[in-house]
């Protein structure tokens, strides 16, 4: 059998295990180490003579050349007394025993085999849990030094009583798990507390919950230190390209960053603030914290949510941080309230010198052009020209100075007023001015704005209007109906009123505007009928004169007799005969 293994490798007639046994037996060592390779065909069985005191030096040879040694659990554990077996063991790379017996042998198999492969099975470790062997796994983190522990293993083990155990595996171990976070800060211990904060990224909710409930600045610190370290080591490896946001910081989730600004913890919060955006219930508790150095840190590379813009200008401005204040200033300005006391003040001064640099807000800036403050009101008219709020205001009583300021800059730029700014300086603006604002540009303006024209009453510059658009009709009804009584009378005295307009002016009732329209016009059809309907309480004499002075038309003369006013009619059929209609109606009426 030797001769036929040296010379060809194998064996043509495979004995049995009994056979193989005696064969192995019989073998020097020095036979065994040449023909070991060609023995693979032989059973596991058969290489338990090798445990035999006669035949240890071939188990060497066999384990040296890493066989598989499961087979061989049962007889290791028989013979478990042979320190020599076992140091021949302690060498092996690739035997594993059973976990009962590294356990219930452990002094013999724990420790060699630990030490030569450093680390151990799942079922091996959580063998050791469920028999609570804290000796075993103290060893084992402090032989291996393992770079992390399974997670469930980790559960478990913080689960159990193994107190030592749990420290053993935080301090040893490299990749710490959520629940010896929360264990070492429930324990409460500094050691196993810092520990964890230097290993562990916090951002699991039950960690960050026991975390925050030992309110330690100094754990909060280092928790935050990690965070930033952590964010350091992300943007450093950012593959060349990578977009910036996929390395963004990490961050406490909510409501951890709100529990943070709200702890007080000045450095733990200084040092978050850096490079981060706040959610939207951090940034509320932050400035309620009234911190002006966390306020202005987070400022200077962040903007708040509107909401909290004014929240925090009002918190800032009722302390005495000139320096915030100042930053505040130059980043967003004054929030409103703040806004409308300086003008309030007067201090005109102390007002240019905010708005050479800032808008006010629309109402703000509404109020300041009926303030007086003419310096101020200019500059701002200069610096900021002025939307429709604050125009219409100035136009309509401002100072005098400024709109004639504000409007010369308008035309100079081509540009024009907003439509209620526009009726306003229309209506009460200088005349040099409006005569170039209604000509320089040739802009037909809307009904609104002719009929300002047409209240001025100044016939000069509705002329000038007249003669570049016609004016129309919608604006000549709004005059009659609700214009300025002196510039209708102005109007009137020179120029005729389109039908629609004669209706509303007769509607207007103005007894003293009809008669001045009357001594040079005739109404046409339909507003002589709304004549004859109108209240002759008020309007009586107007009719009177109208009657004396014109032939009604047919319809007109109609609604006169149904009014059945006899000393009327006496007034008209004095020098007008009346339409055959006219005639037949008397009889019915009177």
């Amino acid at each position: 059998m030797l001769r036929e293994l040296q010379q060809q490798g194998t064996l043509e007639n495979f004995p049995p295990p009994e056979c193989q046994r005696a064969f192995l037996n019989a073998l020097s060592v020095k036979e065994f180490s040449k023909v070991y390779r060609n023995l693979n065909r032989f059973e596991a069985a058969a290489f338990e003579i090798l445990l035999t005191d006669k035949n240890k030096k071939k188990f060497d040879v066999h384990i040296q050349q890493g066989c598989s040694l499961s087979s061989f659990n049962d007889a290791i554990a028989a013979k478990g007394s042979d320190e020599q077996i076992l140091a021949m063991l302690s060498a092996s790379l690739g035997y594993i025993p059973h976990s009962s017996l590294l356990i219930e042998q452990s002094e013999k198999f724990f420790l060699p085999v630990l030490r030569k492969r450093k680390s151990l099975p799942h079922y091996v470790l959580d063998n050791i849990i469920e028999q609570k062997r804290e000796d075993l796994l103290i060893a084992y983190f402090e032989e291996a030094q393992p770079t992390s522990f399974d997670r469930s293993l980790s559960y478990k083990l913080m689960e159990s009583s193994l107190d030592k155990a749990k420290e053993a595996y935080i301090t040893t171990c490299q990749h710490l798990s959520e629940s010896a976070a929360v264990y070492a800060f429930r324990k409460g211990d500094a050691k196993l507390c810092k520990e964890v904060l230097s290993k562990r990224l916090m951002e699991c909710n039950q960690e960050l919950e026991a975390l925050f409930n030992l309110n330690n600045p100094e754990f909060l610190l280092l928790a935050v230190d990690k965070l930033n370290k952590e964010t350091e080591a992300k943007t450093a490896n950012r593959a060349h390209g990578e977009e910036k946001d996929d390395a963004e910081p990490y961050c406490f989730p909510e409501p951890y960053e709100t529990l943070l600004m709200e702890s007080g913890c000045f450095e733990a919060i200084r040092a978050y603030l850096s490079g981060r955006i706040l959610g939207y219930n951090a940034e509320i508790a932050l400035v309620k914290s009234r911190n002006g150095v966390f306020i202005r840190l987070y400022l200077e590379s962040n903007d708040l949510e509107d909401g909290l813009i004014n929240a925090a200008a009002e918190i800032i401005f009722s302390g005495q941080d000139k320096d915030l204040k100042s930053f505040y200033l130059e980043k967003y300005g004054l929030p409103y309230t703040l806004e409308a006391k300086l003008i309030s003040d007067g201090d005109c001064n102390a007002l240019c010198s905010y708005i050479s640099s800032h808008q006010l807000c629309s109402i703000n800036a509404a109020r300041l052009m009926e303030s007086g403050l003419t310096e101020a009101a200019r500059l701002y008219c200069e610096k900021h020209g002025l939307k429709k709020l604050a125009a219409t205001v100035l136009m309509k009583r401002g100072d005098a100075e400024v709109r004639h300021f504000y409007v010369d800059r308008l035309l100079a730029e081509g540009e024009h007023l907003t439509d209620d700014a526009e009726f306003h300086f229309l209506e009460n603006g200088c005349k040099e001015q409006v005569f170039r604002y209604i000509t320089v540009n040739s802009r037909k303006l809307k009904t609104q704005s002719v009929t300002a024209l047409l209240n001025r009453g100044d016939l000069e510059l509705i002329e000038a209007y007249a003669e570049l658009f016609e004016i129309p009709t919608e604006a000549l009804i709004l005059f009659a109906k609700l214009g300025a009584k002196r510039a209708l009378e102005t109007y009137i005295a020179s120029y005729a009123l389109a039908d629609e307009a004669e209706e509303a002016l007769v509607e207007r009732g103005d007894c003293e505007l009809l008669i001045r329209y009357f001594e040079q016009n005739e109404l046409y059809s339909k507003a002589e009928c709304k004549l004859m309907q109108s209240d002759f309480a008020r309007t009586g004499a107007a009719v009177r004169f109208y009657l004396d002075k014109y032939d009604l038309f047919e319809d007109a003369e109609v609604e006169l007799v149904k009014r059945g006013d006899r000393a009327m009619l006496d007034v008209y059929i004095a020098k007008h005969p009346l339409g055959p209609d006219a005639e037949n109606l008397i009889v019915s009426v009177f």
